[in-house]
């Protein structure tokens, strides 16, 4: 699983690394040869770092990404419970 957020401001990028004080920061190549502005991506993808992430973000998402981001949630959950479950 990953979150992530693609920008041709760097800034944009950087603050969110601070903020959530998870994730990379990475520069992309440019997808089509006359783009060119460098684009940046910053992304989390540790499960417990993703949990975070969307649990903090969740009250400011409208209702489409709000959907995605319970989806991912549920499903980090049902791993956890395999996993509860597996131990016993």
């Amino acid at each position: 699983m990953l979150v992530g957020v693609d920008s041709t401001d760097k800034d944009v990028v950087e603050r969110l690394a601070y903020l959530t004080g998870a994730g990379t920061l990475t520069t992309l190549q440019s997808r089509q040869a006359h783009w060119w502005k460098i684009q940046y991506r910053w992304a989390v993808a540790r499960k417990a770092q993703v949990e975070l992430v969307l649990s903090r973000i969740l009250p400011s998402l409208g209702a489409r990404r709000t959907e995605q981001a319970a989806y991912v949630l549920q499903q980090i959950e049902a791993a956890r419970a395999r996993f509860e479950l597996a131990d016993v």
